[in-house]
């Protein structure tokens, strides 16, 4: 079963070198979410806060929603995941808050 957790993040996009972007971000993208320790992605969407965009090589605030795997392990603030594109890893994010679905 799956169950939608809310955290409040922040989201660092890397630049075009590293990740191999052209573009940034818009507000609602659905990356792929992979934590830690885990060999499968999870869904998500990331609205950001203040902003409609994020540039590559940016840092912002941003409310997260995940499809979360009730298999998975907690989500507690400080606990970070790599944002996919395919197989590319363009970004990270760290959990600051966690909203709902605890």
């Amino acid at each position: 079963m799956e169950r939608i957790i809310t955290v409040r993040a922040e989201i660092n996009l890397f630049d075009g070198s590293r990740s191999g972007k052209t573009t940034g971000y818009k507000s609602g993208i659905r990356p792929n979410h992979f934590f830690e320790g885990q060999t499968s992605s999870i869904a998500g969407d990331i609205q950001f806060e203040g902003q409609d965009e994020l540039a590559l090589g940016g840092k912002c605030f941003a409310i997260v929603r995940f499809l979360y795997p009730e298999w998975f392990p907690p989500v507690v603030p400080g606990i970070t995941w790599r944002l996919h594109e395919g197989l590319r890893h363009v970004g990270d994010g760290r959990v600051l808050e966690v909203h709902s679905g605890r």
